[in-house]
């Protein structure tokens, strides 16, 4: 029998065991693991069974921390699946709240948005502005899951509205715009999080990573709430994509969010170049095929030419290229 068939077979005897609740039976796991090194503890946790994690470990004295080859012990399975009164067992029975170079319970919470497991863990100790190895933290996953009140809950007790200060790309308020939740990105402009920086990721300021994803209330909101749409940021939004700095609304023209690009018109003064200032030649102008066409387009910018000038000069230019033959 293969590995994931005996895991697979164990799973299934071991949750008609311990819903069952027959101690006598459940007593012929303890040594037992799967195909991922997840032993009966593991399994009882994922699966909700408060009962049978409380016989393993008070009966047959297993190890509450025991970790998994995914680095996972049973609190977080019981975090992950929802499994809220499991998981308050495993807490108040001693199980660990952080892992320096694993995963974290209060991660799984805060993604699923269990504000009463969260408060829990808390209580017991848990850091809400803990970083894994990944630089991930519970408040970027509650963002990127749009959870507002897990957000919330996290930032009244010390996370941090920025996330990790190296890693802007893990920046909790761009996550949240990911994912398309105004709600979250509210918590965090309340919260004070960082609208007008200067850049060091390659994915800009909010607003940038907004006009990219083409949230137009997204856009609106953080325009009301200060956000500056003349800041130029070099982004990387894709593997083709040039490293030039723009501000929002060139962003939002290349990748074709007319929406976001009309929204952002009366608040973006003149780029320099533009002999004529308006939506369609800007939606023109930075389309992805032009930017790959060697860059011409930023190339008569930077030299103050006109389109028609631009045109005129290469005509020439080829023209002569073409009588050295």
């Amino acid at each position: 029998m293969s590995s994931v068939c005996a895991s697979r077979v164990f799973g299934h005897h071991f949750r008609a065991a311990a819903a069952a609740a027959i101690p006598a039976f459940l007593k012929d796991f303890a040594n037992v693991r799967d195909n991922l090194k997840r032993g009966p503890v593991h399994h009882a946790a994922a699966d909700g069974f408060t009962d049978a994690c409380k016989y393993f470990l008070k009966d047959l004295k297993l190890d509450v921390n025991e970790k998994d080859d995914l680095n996972k012990t049973p609190l977080i399975y019981a975090a992950e699946h929802g499994h809220t009164a499991t998981a308050k067992f495993l807490v108040d029975y001693g199980a660990a709240l952080e892992f320096e170079r694993g995963r974290y319970p209060l991660l799984y919470a805060a993604k699923k948005g269990d504000i009463e497991l969260m408060k829990s863990l808390l209580s017991k100790g848990a850091k809400a502005d803990f970083v894994n190895r990944d630089f991930s933290t519970s408040l970027s996953q509650a963002a990127l899951s749009g959870q507002p009140d897990a957000c919330r809950l996290l930032l009244e007790n010390g996370a941090n509205p920025n996330g990790h200060p190296d890693y802007p790309s893990f920046s909790p308020i761009g996550l949240a715009i990911r994912s398309c939740s105004l709600p979250c990105v509210q918590v965090l402009v309340e919260a004070n999080a960082t609208l007008n920086s200067p850049a060091t990721s390659w994915e800009g300021n909010p607003l940038h990573q907004a006009a990219y994803f083409g949230h137009q209330e997204i856009v609106k909101y953080l325009l009301e709430n200060g956000a500056d749409p003349n800041i130029k940021c070099v982004t990387r939004f894709s593997d083709d994509d040039v490293w030039k700095p723009r501000k929002p609304i060139q962003v939002a023209a290349q990748y074709g969010k007319v929406g976001v690009v009309k929204v952002l018109f009366p608040h973006t003064t003149p780029i320099k170049g533009y002999t004529e200032w308006s939506i369609d030649r800007i939606l023109g102008d930075m389309q992805p095929g032009s930017l790959r066409r060697g860059g011409g387009t930023w190339k008569r910018k930077e030299k103050g030419q006109s389109r028609e000038d631009a045109l005129r000069k290469g005509k020439k230019s080829l023209d002569q290229r073409k009588g050295a033959y």
